[in-house]
């Protein structure tokens, strides 16, 4: 039981040591993190502080105004925006998936939607990675006359 209870306080104060990453990065005071997000300025202190987990909400609000990568956020994989995880990984489909035109209307259109758009590419990514390391189907032998 100590374990887990050590395990959440360590994450919960990785988890602040970025939100006060990204607030300089941003150069932003608590004040008016907090209020871009709408939420109090002690709930944003004690989420910095890594007294309380950040709530769903204001991790989804964090995603959707500052475009913030909730893989960075929450277990400090990748980069801190999710413009810069799309650049990584749009850059080799577009260029080697030879899309049709709505492929490419799609891609644009979810450019509103940052997080799905990072999940629609990270599948697709999936699927050729997974495509290529299997067999193609098995073509039927001739039967001899």
């Amino acid at each position: 039981m100590r374990l887990i209870t050590d395990f959440k306080r360590k994450l919960r104060k990785d988890i602040g040591a970025r939100l006060a990453q990204l607030r300089e990065t941003l150069e932003l005071s608590r004040n008016k993190m907090a209020g871009k997000i709408n939420i109090s300025r002690a709930a944003f202190q004690r989420n910095e502080e890594g007294q309380w987990f950040p709530e769903f909400s204001t991790l989804v609000k964090l995603s959707s105004v500052f475009g913030v990568s909730l893989d960075w956020l929450l277990v400090n994989r990748g980069p801190m925006y999710y413009k810069q995880k799309i650049a990584e990984t749009e850059g080799n489909e577009r260029d080697s998936l030879l899309m049709r035109e709505e492929y490419r209307e799609l891609l644009d259109n979810l450019e509103k939607y940052p997080v799905l758009r990072y999940e629609v590419l990270l599948q697709v990514q999936k699927f050729l990675e997974n495509k290529q390391g299997q067999p193609g189907p098995v073509q039927p032998k001739e039967q001899e006359s």
